[in-house]
């Protein structure tokens, strides 16, 4: 994924596991003009999935529930906002969104 998420969950793997997390405030990143993020459309599905994996692999059930909640009514209005302006890209890429907030991160995409 290009936004996988992976050092926040390495972190949060090494934290459960006893393991001292330690952020240097002095240390910088530089990110080489898009070359770390997608600008696709499609990144913001990416970025949920990594999202909600991390919900379902270090947080309360309840905690995961909201969450998918909250993505779907987000990715609801989403999906009627890009009907009502048919724009079809948007609604599809919502349409995905709504599909993998109901069946897992996992198996969409």
């Amino acid at each position: 994924d290009p936004m996988g998420g992976e050092e926040t969950e390495w972190q949060m793997r090494f934290h459960k596991h006893g393991w001292k997390v330690v952020f240097y405030h002095q240390a910088a990143v530089v990110h080489l003009g898009g070359q770390t993020v997608s600008t696709e459309p499609t990144a913001e599905l990416s970025f949920m999935r990594s999202f909600l994996n991390i919900y379902y692999k270090h947080m309360s059930r309840w905690r995961y529930a909201v969450v998918r909640v909250c993505f779907f009514l987000i990715y609801l209005g989403k999906y009627l906002v890009a009907v009502i302006k048919g724009a079809a890209q948007r609604r599809d890429i919502a349409r995905r969104g709504l599909a993998m907030i109901l069946h897992g991160p996992r198996e969409v995409i």
